[in-house]
């Protein structure tokens, strides 16, 4: 349920809008659940209303109240988006509390201390500490960033600040964490979790879906295993166990994804792009699916809110096309039941966006060429 909150969270760390614009990012459930845990709070009315995509400089659309109602209206002339007329729930503004959600993510994690903002380091928030044993006590921070490369310099700059010692690096989701920078954390007895990964709902609330205790065993336990050609990532696959609707990336080298591919009876769809080959239930639905195909799938999956194919997929004007042959390939609907993994949305504007929202006990493993 709260990934696409990680994935939101990590994308826009200043993550906020009118209600119905943060429904349609999040599902209003999720949205829900964020404001009576207070992680979202509310404001005044919106002044804005966000567009799908930026068309002009009249853009976002303004938010004019006419009589009992509120409408979004575009500025651009001629208009590139159609009006929108809302309640005044609609567009109450939601903002992101980052230290309540601090202090809940310190709570399921069994954290000590008060949540505060760093005062040496931008945009860092010290969580809490773990205490592993008397007197032993080892800083929490969440950070969140937007490659590889910033993960990597914030690293170094806790680092820095703590002379040395270990602690633990807190990330919404796992999409920009490398092998060089998990070894690198692992080398100076660093851990570096996804919330994505670790955080679940239960009753209304935020928690681990692992113990505190497995999940710090090794922190302050420095790695001195060498990098070598075993370790290369040779795919990065999304996976998901169908038991929840959380899935995750993962880097694989040569025996991890063998390892993967003896397990591909395991799921419901399994496709690879080093065979070019799609199964569903163990049995070999489609043989050379062209690369298109799978790069449209990757775009889909890494998109933060709706895919448009057209104007956001790798092959543009065609990408509706490419994206509408690969879902029957990649998506283990069957006969005319609803699609499974990737929903079809019909936007404001009217025409058909997508967006990646597996369906709960459906199961799949993609896997993609590692990314230059």
């Amino acid at each position: 349920m709260l990934t696409d909150w990680w994935t939101q969270l990590e994308a826009t760390p200043r993550f906020g809008g009118p209600r119905r614009h943060i429904q349609r990012l999040l599902g209003k459930d999720l949205t829900i659940l964020l404001e009576e845990t207070n992680i979202l709070r509310q404001g005044k009315t919106a002044p804005t209303f966000p567009c799908l995509k930026r068309r002009g400089d009249g853009c976002p659309r303004s938010v004019i109240k006419i009589e009992d109602e509120y409408h979004a209206v575009c500025g651009n002339r001629p208009s590139e988006c159609s009006d929108l007329i809302m309640s005044e729930h609609d567009v109450a503004q939601l903002s992101l509390n980052i230290l309540v959600l601090c202090n809940q993510i310190g709570a399921a994690l069994s954290l000590r201390g008060k949540p505060e903002k760093s005062s040496d380091l931008a945009n860092i928030y010290r969580v809490g500490s773990v205490i592993t044993g008397p007197g032993v006590k080892y800083p929490v921070y969440l950070a969140s960033r937007l490659s590889a490369q910033e993960y990597t310099e914030v690293l170094g700059a806790i680092v820095a600040q703590q002379n040395g010692s270990a602690f633990v690096m807190l990330v919404p989701t796992n999409e920009f964490l490398t092998d060089t920078l998990e070894h690198q954390a692992r080398s100076l007895g660093v851990i570096i979790l996804a919330l994505v990964d670790v955080m679940a709902v239960e009753n209304g609330k935020i928690v681990t879906s692992r113990s505190p205790e497995h999940l710090f065993a090794s922190l302050g336990q420095h790695s001195s295993a060498g990098f070598n050609d075993t370790g290369v990532t040779v795919a990065r696959a999304m996976v998901c166990d169908g038991k929840t609707t959380a899935r995750r990336w993962i880097n694989l080298d040569e025996q991890g994804y063998q390892a993967l591919i003896a397990e591909k009876d395991n799921y419901d769809v399994f496709a690879d792009q080093r065979q070019h080959s799609v199964w569903k239930t163990d049995t070999l639905t489609k043989a050379k699916v062209p690369d298109s195909n799978f790069s449209t799938v990757m775009a889909a999956i890494k998109s933060r809110a709706y895919y448009d194919p057209n104007t956001t997929g790798p092959d543009l004007t065609a990408g509706k096309q490419v994206f509408q042959r690969a879902r029957p390939i990649f998506d283990p609907r069957t006969g005319k039941s609803p699609w499974r993994i990737f929903q079809s949305i019909k936007h404001e504007d009217g025409h058909m966006v997508y967006a990646f929202k597996p369906e709960a006990g459906v199961s799949f493993a993609y896997l993609f060429l590692p990314e230059v």
